[in-house]
């Protein structure tokens, strides 16, 4: 039999005869097939389409019984298979499925969607056993042994058996898709999204039985609270948007499985089903432990649903201003503009959604932060309070154009974006630094935040653009303290970022210990590079006194350095002196090779002087 779309496939092994190969329209010989009739023998041959375009003799077409050997013929073994299937004729299946090449998805799927129900078991008897000891494998795949295919020609069966209303047959294969599922790597979830698609596929076709018997199954094998993932479009939703209300009232009024009832109950109420929706509202709090559905709403954003509820008594002014401050706390504008118009929104929760917007962290909390603004309901109080804990440089700037800002609530603006220092806050730090009255502990504490926040990539990063113009401008801040300055230039060498360090280093402002120390931390990770580096900066006498240099061939010979020490020793403009090289031997901790190289160097600068 020609294959379908499907890549399931077999062939059994039968005997010893001859197959035939696979082919686009494999014929039978008129010895192999027995006549079946596929239409009414009354029926002109016109109606035969596979004989369509056939001239034959008048006294032909006057036999329908000769037409419809003729018109089965010409089927290809995939035809031949869904007309024997149609028929429920166990015999002439058998024979094909015994003679050819077969599709048992699509044979599957097609028995199951008629409700063939002992064509489904013949195709499941023939599927795991076959009518030998041996299966001959297509494509490399044992028929017998592989999960995948199994699952997709049971699944596909139940499928159409769901479709169809065929309680009987999904039954049949319900566990069957299971056990094939179950040998899934992901077991624990894998198994159950073939489940609830047979669910969903009853539910949204408006078979109510087999929507029950689904059910049923959770309950007896307690899985009922796999439902609970709450999907946006789970099967109740589907019910509802299909149109099928008694799936959707059986549903919503079951307690075995869970679902989304929140979703439910917006689409309800969009599609115009009142009563649907009440007994979601009704059964709301008493499935989701005392939960406020029109509070829970308000997350969502759904306008429609939560106009509903305002007009059908949920109009309580407590009510009201706490599902306000919660809608501008998740910057659903829609929602706060329509509980703003209603006049049950008292002053202290305009003020405490004003806060609330203000402190949201991301750019769409601007409209509602303006919005609120352009009322003219919130105190200048509220304003200091709400600029002070902004996060989002929207809105910092927004309100900082708009009204005159205190320095308390510019310090605590700073301070807050210096505290959570994301990119939204690298923007709010660079817009306020430059005012006076932002202490130095405070500007200083900006600037080793914003450099730490500088290693996780690269100066030239997109992301780490607003950052580096942060740290670019700070480190010129006179209130940032030497000390500042040197720390930071030691956490960017600990962290091997040299480009950073070099950044960060200011001839004037960075004290030179801190240089040594950064060494010290590069020469600990054998970060050679880095090394090399601060070697260059420690040498320009200019802005460093030699006697550092000179720290660094101690540090390194204390550390038994050989590698580091040779570096630092050919980067000396000048000889050592006496008493540092004698620093070092005493530190050299018995290691020959080093005390050596040092005796060495001493001798070569006595011998330089003598000559």
């Amino acid at each position: 039999m020609a294959t379908g779309t499907s890549n399931v496939r077999a062939k059994r092994d039968r005997g010893g005869d001859d197959r035939p190969t696979e082919v686009k329209r494999a014929r039978a010989s008129l010895d192999q097939v027995e006549c079946k009739p596929t239409v009414p023998e009354a029926v002109g041959y016109v109606s035969y389409q596979r004989l369509k375009n056939v001239p034959l003799p008048d006294e032909i077409s006057a036999l329908p019984h000769v037409l419809n050997h003729l018109d089965t013929l010409l089927m290809t073994p995939g035809e031949a298979l869904k007309a024997a299937i149609e028929m429920n004729d166990l015999k002439w299946v058998q024979e094909l499925l015994d003679r050819y090449i077969c599709d048992y998805s699509d044979a599957m799927a097609e028995a199951a969607g008629l409700n063939r129900r002992d064509v489904v078991n013949l195709l499941i008897k023939d599927i795991f056993t076959g009518s030998g000891e041996s299966s001959q494998a297509i494509d490399g795949f044992d028929m017998r042994l592989d999960n995948e295919f199994m699952l997709v020609i049971m699944e596909k069966g139940a499928l159409s058996a769901a479709r169809n209303g065929h309680v009987t047959i999904v039954e049949r294969l319900l566990p069957m898709v299971i056990d094939q599922a179950r040998n899934s790597t992901d077991y624990l979830l894998y198994w159950f999204d073939h489940v609830q698609e047979i669910m969903n596929e009853g539910a949204v076709n408006g078979q109510l039985e087999v929507v029950k018997f689904m059910v049923e199954h959770a309950a007896d094998d307690h899985y009922g609270d796999r439902y609970l993932r709450w999907t946006k479009d789970d099967t109740l939703t589907k019910a509802i948007v299909a149109g099928h209300i008694d799936v959707a009232e059986f549903l919503v009024n079951q307690s075995i499985i869970s679902l989304n009832l929140k979703n439910a109950f917006i689409v309800a109420v969009d599609k115009g089903q009142e009563s649907l929706a009440e007994r979601i509202r009704e059964l709301y709090p008493q499935r989701l432990h005392g939960a406020d559905l029109f509070i829970d709403l308000i997350s969502s954003g759904d306008l429609n649903a939560v106009e509903y509820l305002y007009k059908n008594g949920c109009n309580d002014s407590d009510l009201v201003g706490e599902a306000f401050v919660l809608a501008a706390s998740g910057a659903q504008n829609a929602v706060v503009e329509a509980l703003a118009g209603t006049g049950c929104v008292s002053s202290e929760a305009f003020e405490e959604a004003f806060k609330r917007a203000c402190s949201g962290d991301s750019s769409v909390f601007l409209d509602t932060v303006t919005f609120l603004y352009k009322l003219n309901t919130v105190s200048p109080q509220c304003i200091e309070h709400g600029f002070g804990l902004a996060n989002s440089f929207g809105v910092v700037k927004f309100l900082y154009e708009n009204e005159k800002i205190s320095d308390k609530a510019i310090i605590a603006a700073f301070e807050n974006a210096v505290r959570l220092c994301h990119t939204e806050h690298s923007d709010i730090i660079f817009f306020l630094y430059k005012h006076q009255c932002i202490p130095s502990k405070l500007i200083g504490k900006a600037f080793l935040h914003a450099v730490k926040s500088l290693h996780a990539g690269h100066l030239g990063d997109e992301t780490n653009l607003m950052k580096t113009h942060v740290v670019f401008s700070l480190r010129g801040d006179e209130r940032v303290s030497p000390k500042a300055m040197g720390e930071a230039l030691v956490n960017a060498a600990k962290n091997g970022k040299k480009e950073i360090m070099l950044f960060l280093y200011h001839e004037q402002r960075t004290p030179p210990e801190f240089l040594v120390k950064a060494f010290v931390e590069a020469m600990h990770r054998k970060n050679t590079g880095v090394v090399k580096e601060i070697l260059k900066l420690l040498s320009v006498e200019e802005h460093v006194p030699r006697r550092f240099m000179h720290e660094t061939f101690v540090a390194a010979t204390r550390h038994g350095q050989m590698p580091i020490l040779e570096l630092v020793y050919g980067n000396l403009p000048t000889d050592l002196p006496l008493e540092v090289l004698k620093n070092a031997l005493d530190v050299a901790g018995g290691n020959h090779k080093i005390e050596s190289f040092i005796r060495k160097i001493a001798c070569d600068q006595i011998f330089k002087e003598m000559q």
